[in-house]
């Protein structure tokens, strides 16, 4: 059963806390993201937990819990009365008595409750008598003996402070868990999950189940934190349904799996009619490169334009290259463009007709024989000339970028 957001409670004001809890929070958020499998499946960030899942089978409440011991910072193990077991639990009751009384024992049994810790087990002697009694192998009452006894051996909290007058130390949480109506329920419902490594885990995945090789591993989940942390900072991203995940993620996997594309020739199965009014073609007769006459040239480069073109919105259609990656390259490109018409043009007297024209032939040749880096490889010259002629072109969607003389930008750029 999936819970509508108006059904359940939200911002329980139980975030984790300190930097290290932060991270260890994030990644186990990304690790989560990584897991989705089914359609319906959504992970959600500070949400109704610290994190949370929903799914067909309801709602998965994982509570983070991450701590180092000592000077040498080692992990430490989850004992009998650690504070953070005990206190994740009144965490959950608290969060289940905010539902309509009505509908506790639904919310419960409908849902889940895991506690996710970097601690180690060391055989905790509650989590041990948990399982047996969610095995069938104790009873409720077994149970309950069990956390009362421990309840009546743990020594008060000295501490003085307000947290500790109300009730919120390892006793109190103990305490919590022996007064809650419906502890049977949740008992059934939650685990403990020992995560001493989460980053090790994530690379694990990316390389193993992902198929990213070893040696792109660590730089795929550095881009995979960014992506998800800046989204969630500057946008304030704070879920991510199967579908949104893996459309931004799988750019990431074809990115460090080494992406091919496919550029294909022949994409237009009819040309245009006149041919000889693109801007682009206008630009070549310009500086005397081609003229009207010369239509096999003008059939030639047209096809170049437009394969390289359909080729680039294809694979943005598919998800292999993104918007901003293609605009990236553009901007390279134009880069290029502008250094050579700079040195070719810089000491031309724009009225010297003759010495244009040949300083725009070196220009075009140079152009001509580029390859355009794209994504990970370069591009065949065919399809990188395609893209020259295209930024030199003009049409619904853009300006031409690119020209081979002076003066081509009054001629042909905003309504030119």
């Amino acid at each position: 059963m999936i819970y509508e957001k108006k059904d359940i409670i939200e911002n329980t004001g139980h975030d984790a806390k300190g930097a290290k809890g932060l991270d260890y929070q994030f990644l186990y958020f990304i690790n989560r993201l990584l897991k989705m499998v089914d359609k319906g499946d959504v992970v959600f960030y500070e949400k109704y937990d610290d994190v949370s899942m929903s799914s067909e089978e309801g709602l998965v409440y994982f509570q983070l819990k991450h701590t180092i011991g000592g000077s040498n910072q080692k992990t430490v193990n989850l004992s009998l009365r650690d504070h953070d077991l005990w206190k994740t639990i009144a965490v959950w009751i608290d969060i289940t008595n905010k539902q309509n009384e009505d509908k506790r024992i639904d919310f419960l049994e409908s849902n889940s409750f895991v506690l996710v810790t970097n601690k180690n087990s060391a055989d905790n002697p509650f989590w041990m008598e948990l399982q047996k009694y969610q095995n069938g192998e104790i009873s409720f009452d077994d149970l309950k003996k069990f956390y009362t006894k421990v309840y009546k051996e743990t020594s008060e909290s000295k501490r003085k402070d307000a947290n500790a007058q109300k009730g919120k130390t390892t006793k109190g949480y103990i305490k919590c868990l022996i007064d809650f109506d419906y502890a049977d329920q949740l008992l059934k419902s939650m685990s403990i999950c020992f995560e001493p490594d989460l980053k090790k885990e994530i690379l694990e995945s990316l390389e193993l189940n992902k198929n990213i090789p070893l040696k792109n591993v660590e730089e795929a989940y550095q881009e995979l934190l960014g992506m998800i942390r800046d989204k969630y900072y500057s946008d304030q991203k704070d879920f991510y349904t199967r579908d949104e995940f893996s459309k931004v993620f799988d750019r990431i996997c074809q990115k460090y799996r080494g992406r091919k594309f496919s550029f294909m020739r022949n994409t237009m199965t009819e040309l245009p009619s006149r041919l000889e009014e693109q801007v682009f073609i206008k630009q070549l007769i310009d500086v005397d490169d081609i003229s009207y006459d010369d239509v096999d040239d003008i059939v030639q480069y047209t096809k170049e334009k437009f394969d390289y073109i359909n080729s680039v919105r294809t694979a943005i259609n598919k998800d292999e290259v993104s918007d901003e990656e293609v605009k990236n390259i553009r901007a390279d490109v134009v880069s290029f463009w502008h250094q050579k018409y700079k040195y070719y043009m810089k000491r031309v007297n724009p009225a010297d007709t003759d010495k244009i024209i040949e300083k725009a032939s070196d220009l075009l040749n140079d152009i001509r024989n580029k390859q355009i880096f794209f994504v990970e490889s370069n591009l065949e010259i065919y399809f990188s000339n395609g893209c020259f002629y295209y930024l030199s072109d003009k049409d619904e969607e853009h300006e031409p970028q690119i020209g081979w003389r002076p003066g081509w930008e009054e001629k042909y750029k905003n309504n030119g």
